[in-house]
């Protein structure tokens, strides 16, 4: 059975010719509905798509198959970023710009390749004998390239401020 509000539980008025109600919630919907969600993306706000849920609740319309995330690869990365931390300081990764995060990205890979070969071996084990974690460096490595890719123009001197770098 479906709902419909004449006015809201906080005494809105109904809706003129030009408004809108959900009819499952009552809620009042902006004239550009059903686009009302908002986000952000690149530092910008965009209008997301709303969509309802199997069980019927509304939602802005998830862009990506979160689902899909594979868990021990980002248990990986963050065993990574744990490493990192106490080697350098936590944000210093943010000082580099893309290109030499891609560069070491590529050096972690052909690292990788290189103990294959050297081992005669069609994978390299995870964390084998002590060594490093090349895939896993170069995911986090590769995450950092993404990142600093998006970052703000003058974003890297309030880090080297913030860490106590000048330059």
């Amino acid at each position: 059975m479906v709902k419909t509000y004449q006015t809201s539980e906080f005494g809105d008025p109904p809706p003129t010719d030009h408004e809108r109600r959900d009819p499952y919630t009552g809620v009042l919907l902006s004239p550009e509905a059903p686009s009302r969600g908002m986000e952000v993306e690149s530092r910008r706000i965009i209008q997301t798509p709303i969509e309802r849920s199997p069980s019927g609740g509304l939602n802005s319309k998830i862009a990506g198959r979160w689902d899909l995330i594979d868990t021990d690869a980002l248990l990986r990365l963050a065993a990574v970023l744990q490493y990192g931390t106490t080697k350098y300081s936590e944000d210093n990764w943010r000082l580099d710009p893309v290109e030499l995060h891609l560069s070491h990205t590529l050096e972690h890979i052909f690292q990788y390749f290189k103990t294959k070969r050297e081992r005669g071996i069609d994978r390299v084990p995870y964390l084998e004998d002590g060594s490093i974690d090349e895939l896993g460096h170069a995911f986090c490595r590769l995450m950092f390239a993404l990142a600093v890719e998006n970052q703000p123009e003058g974003y890297y001197r309030l880090v080297q401020k913030n860490n106590g770098v000048e330059s």
